[in-house]
Parts: structure tokens; sequence; C-alpha cells
């Protein structure tokens, strides 16, 4: 919708179309497979982008991006892959060496890219998993409650860190990769946003350099000449292209997914019922320093995945394992009357 006010509402309809077949694709995905068939694709696809990256060595005096566009998402990507194969050591117990070697990979990925934030969140989604074993055994309204104070504890605490606290990490990075020069650049675009507040830009229509001066962000410009591609913060950029709208919108959606995996994770038997939480709370913590939502990352394909895959559970009311599915169906099973005269 958001075409009939974008500058360029061809480009709009085209994005729009585009990430509308991506969720379609997702909806197919989720129609498919269950949460450990997604969860074994995702560690699989992870683990291929870690060994072709192998084969690539990181430019002289540049940071390594893997066989990714940016160091950002390729740390990033094995920030989740480090969780992923973690959370499969702790709760499969068969080839839990390979899944360790896999998570030690990851992490040695992420220092070889030299980035703090994925270094910060893994740890921080690490601590948040062993913290649902005491939420899980919690009622819906207490476990709800704690969900959404770890997310706001953790997020002042990540902030905290990589922006005031460089030394913790600077040390072991060799680098300072920090929120420097993001709160300059959010100073400089939520002024623009103001100005079109209730709608916005529209889908893909603020971030436009090849239009020159009629590009919406042309002012958006650092002191070193720099011209950034997007906000570096997931929510700044939803206010930007679709404005209070948007952004309200985008929060009911995010509740209510929210909802969804604590129902989820205090009701199944399954032992991945953390994964959809880790992977909301993964897009959260993301986009604090990134913006990775309402685009073609891997990030947001991954948070539509868990809402879509947890609204079918819900409906279908998928709470059981494997093993107590075959248990409650031999339990139903007739049994066969007895050739022994009765009483």
């Amino acid at each position: 919708m958001s075409a009939f006010w974008s500058g360029t509402p061809e480009l709009t309809l085209r994005a729009s179309a585009v990430l509308l077949g991506t969720h379609l694709f997702i909806v197919y995905l989720c129609n498919q497979y269950s949460w450990k068939e997604l969860a074994g694709i995702l560690r699989v696809s992870n683990l291929g982008v870690a060994l072709l990256s192998l084969l690539l060595k990181p430019p002289v005096g540049e940071e390594w991006a893997g066989v990714l566009y940016s160091k950002n998402a390729f740390s990033g990507l094995m920030c989740l892959s480090a969780i992923l194969w973690y959370l499969h050591a702790v709760y499969q117990p068969k080839g839990r060496w390979l899944s360790l070697g896999m998570t030690v990979l990851s992490f040695a990925f992420m220092k070889r890219a030299k980035s703090a934030g994925a270094l910060v969140t893994s740890f921080i989604l690490i601590a948040f998993s062993s913290y649902l074993r005491y939420v899980k055994r919690l009622n819906f309204q207490w476990a709800f409650t704690a969900v959404v104070l770890f997310l706001v504890i953790s997020a002042s605490l990540s902030i905290l860190i990589t922006d005031n606290l460089p030394l913790i990490v600077v040390d072991w990075l060799g680098k300072d990769l920090t929120f420097t020069g993001r709160t300059t650049i959010w100073a400089m675009i939520i002024p623009l946003a103001n100005k079109r507040p209730v709608f916005g830009y529209g889908y893909v229509g603020f971030w436009q350099p090849w239009r020159g001066f009629d590009d919406p962000a042309h002012s958006v410009i650092t002191d070193n000449e720099w011209r950034p591609p997007n906000s570096h913060n997931g929510f700044i950029e939803i206010y930007v292209q679709l404005g209070w709208i948007g952004l309200i919108l985008f929060f009911l959606a995010f509740v209510t997914s929210l909802a969804m995996a604590v129902i989820y994770l205090i009701r199944s038997k399954k032992p991945d019922s953390v994964l959809p939480l880790i992977l909301i709370t993964y897009m959260f913590m993301r986009n604090l320093s990134e913006s990775a939502i309402i685009d073609l990352s891997y990030t947001w394909f991954y948070y539509v995945l868990s809402t879509v895959r947890l609204s079918l559970d819900i409906a279908q009311k998928n709470f059981s394992d494997d093993r107590t599915k075959s248990q409650e169906a031999a339990s139903l099973k007739p049994t066969e009357p007895s050739n022994r005269a009765g009483p």
C-alpha cells in the first residue's frame, strides 16, 4: 500500500512483490517441515556458508565477510549458527561433540570478522537459552513477563557493553567496533522521518542515492563524507519507510509472536521448544544495531519463519513430541477382546 505515497511507486511495488513472494515461500516451508526439521535445515545451511567461506581469504586491511556481502551480515549469521549448534548439543546428546565443534567454529568466524555486536549477542542468547529452562516452569503471565524483562535488560546491556565499555571486547577482537557513529546517523535520520511521521516515505522509498538531490536521504552524511546505506537500526528503518502506522503494526505483530512463542515454550514437550523464542530474540537484538527488518535479509526470513510456524502450531495445538504422540496413539488404540471367559 505504501506505493501510493512513495516517491518511486514502481520501485516500491516491485520490491513489495518480491517480499510477498518470499513470504509465500516461507509459508510453504512451514507447512512442509516441523521445528526439528527446520532447525536442521538452518544448521546445515549456515554450515555451508561457513565452509564456503573457508575458501576465501580476507582482503588486506579489510574485515572478513566470508561469502556474504558484508562482515556484519557474516558475523550475524555466524552468531545464529553458534546458537543453533549449541542448542543442538544441549538437547541432542547424539553427536554432541560434533555440535560443540561447530559452535566453536562459528565463534572463530565471529572473531575473524571482528564483530563485537555479534559476539555480545551470542553470549546473551546462550544465557537466554539457559534462562528459558526456568521460565518454562512458570504459567503464561509470569513467563511472558520474564521474557519481556530479559529482552529489556539484555538490550540495555548490549548497547552499554558495545558502546561505553569497548575494552571488554576490543582487547580480544583487536578492533573497536562499537555503536560509534550510529547515534550520529540516527540524529540525522529522525528529523527527516518526522517530516512524514504517519506513513513514512514508502517501502524502499528513503535510501535512494541514485536520485541525487532528489534522494530523501541526501542530507544524511557523516563528517568523513560517508553516506550510510540504511539506518543501522531496524526499528528506525520501519519508522522511516512506513511511519508510525508501520511501527505500531510491527510491534503489535512482534508482541503477538512473542506471546505465541511463550505459549509454545511452556506447553510443548519437544526438546526444541526454546527455538522460536531464540529466533525472535535474535531478530530483536540484531536490529538494535543493524537494519534487518522488512527486507530480504536472513534475519527477517528467520523471524517470519518463526511467526508462521508458531501460528500453525498454536492453531493445531501441536505441542507434543513424536514419542508422546506415539504413546497417545497407542493409548487410544482399542484393545483386542480377550478369549478368556469372564466371571
